[in-house]
């Protein structure tokens, strides 16, 4: 392995020139996506016709010229590639009971004074270049947090050299490669992420021993035991008993400890009957979601949800975005299975806010403010709203009863009004009570699309809880566009 008295490096500091030619191997990687190109364009760069031409020309002006991109930007740039690469995600939540301790994590000076007692102040939103290690070397902390918009992100990012073996010829020859892994903060919930990028064939470790070392580190720098990790096998339950997304792979312990399994997704008959009834244990489940890459290989994006480790594992380079949805999605679908409620950050750094009276909100708000952060309020909320149309239902049941009595001619006899000017005054008060008088105006002559969403996924059958399509994703995105490095650098990196 290469000595590290010397593998720091700052901004036109000298380097090994090994390690510039196993950072231009690691765009290699990704020859048939856009980061080269990309990277080429941030620091003006005209695009060549090659990928081979263009990682010539990254060497000779990074080791001949003082303009930039220097090295330090480059390994910057390929580590952020990590996010998207082949990885190992365990997912962990803040514990409700413990949600003050968000406010002291949004806190910027909660998080140097952290860092100042070990001396790694410096990492504080600025990147160290390290290229080897042979124990993880925190090289960034990165903390940003919107106040207007309540939501943020806290990452730490870790260099270490990890060992494997290879054959070359007849003889079993010990290499070393570089690693990248994160801890992600979302600072708008207390949800956490930790990636750890995928171990090559005949590794040294594995990822159990991985994910101990990581957590020891996190446990140096924060209160790791106010989270509690979020259990993958509720959500792998769901995927083999419902078809959330096809299946490629699985296999479950049965309670004698036996393991089956199969390389086609589920029939009827043991989603209906064999998996549902003999109460079996997720082991492994692969599944696909047939979604437009930016980049990465066809029009489908494999992932894996392994029991053991409790990881996702992504093996093949993914869209960032897609990627964020997906443990997104995996997360909430998880959560309902928790005993604690989500935490919402605007409720602990600002005055909870006043609630509606029935004339504002109406019925809706008011059993929206009962359900929110308890188990299953998706399908509580969408049971909820629905109910306004069984109710119109049966009124209307009732005016046609009234009718049979002849009322109607009465009421316009006496009134000289057509009867379903009544009928349609019964129905507006009736919305009016339901959604509100603040949303009236919007939905009185409107039926919210969701109904009609959430008819359709329950008729194809598909998870209540976890719906992974385009139309989902899009929605997600509008509403997530800014990633750990903060927004300014979400449409240079990556648009998908």
């Amino acid at each position: 392995m290469v000595g590290m008295e010397d593998a720091t490096t700052r901004q036109q500091a000298n380097f090994r020139s090994a390690w510039l030619k196993e950072a231009i191997d690691e765009l290699n990687h990704y020859r048939k996506d856009p980061f080269t190109d990309d990277f080429m364009k941030e620091h003006g760069l005209r695009r060549l016709p090659t990928k081979k031409a263009a990682h010539a020309r990254l060497r000779n002006r990074i080791t001949r010229s003082k303009k930039p991109p220097n090295f330090e930007q480059l390994v910057e740039y390929v580590d952020e590639l990590k996010l998207w690469g082949k990885q190992c995600v365990s997912l962990y939540t803040l514990k409700y009971a413990e949600k003050e301790y968000l406010k002291q994590l949004v806190n910027p000076d909660y998080i140097k004074e952290r860092l100042s007692k070990f001396s790694l102040e410096d990492r504080y939103n600025d990147n160290i270049c390290r290229w080897k290690s042979d124990r993880p070397f925190l090289s960034e902390v990165r903390h940003n947090f919107d106040h207007e918009n309540k939501r943020g992100k806290l990452s730490f990012k870790w260099i270490s050299t990890r060992l494997f073996q290879a054959f070359v010829g007849p003889t079993l020859v010990t290499f070393d490669e570089r690693s990248v892994n994160f801890f992600i903060i979302d600072l708008a919930d207390g949800s956490a992420e930790l990636r750890i990028q995928s171990l090559p064939p005949k590794s040294l470790t594995t990822i159990g021993a991985e994910l101990q070392t990581y957590t020891q580190e996190i446990e140096r720098l924060l209160d790791f035991n106010r989270f509690s990790p979020i259990s993958l096998q509720p959500v792998m339950r769901e995927f083999l008993l419902k078809k959330v997304l096809p299946i490629t792979h699985w296999s479950v312990r049965t309670q004698q400890g036996n393991l089956i399994g199969a390389k086609v997704s589920p029939s009827f008959a043991q989603r209906a009957l064999t998996l549902r009834f003999r109460n079996v244990t997720p082991h492994e489940v692969m599944v696909y979601w047939k979604c437009d890459q930016i980049v990465g290989k066809g029009d489908r994006l494999y992932f894996q949800l392994e029991a053991d480790d409790n990881v996702t594992v992504f093996n093949a380079i993914t869209d960032k975005l897609r990627v964020n949805y997906l443990v997104s999605s995996l997360l909430e679908a998880a959560r309902p299975h928790s005993k604690d409620k989500k935490i919402d950050v605007r409720e602990l750094i600002d005055p909870p806010p006043t609630r509606r009276g029935i004339l504002q909100g109406g019925i809706r708000d008011w059993i929206w403010d009962r359900v929110t952060g308890t188990p299953g309020e998706k399908i509580k909320k969408a049971t909820a709203e629905a109910a306004i149309l069984p109710a119109l239902a049966l009124n209307k049941l009732i005016f046609d009863s009234l009718r049979s009595w002849l009322i109607d001619t009465t009421v316009e006899r006496i009134t000289h009004v057509p009867f379903i000017v009544f009928e349609i005054l019964v129905y507006a008060i009736l919305l009016f009570v339901f959604y509100g008088g603040d949303r009236s105006k919007r939905l009185f002559f409107k039926i919210p699309p969701r109904y009609a969403t959430v008819a359709i996924k329950l008729f194809l059958g598909k998870s209540s809880e976890i719906i992974i399509d385009s139309t989902e994703f899009r929605k997600w995105k509008e509403a997530n566009l800014y990633n750990l490095y903060g927004p300014s650098r979400e449409n240079s990196v990556n648009s998908g």
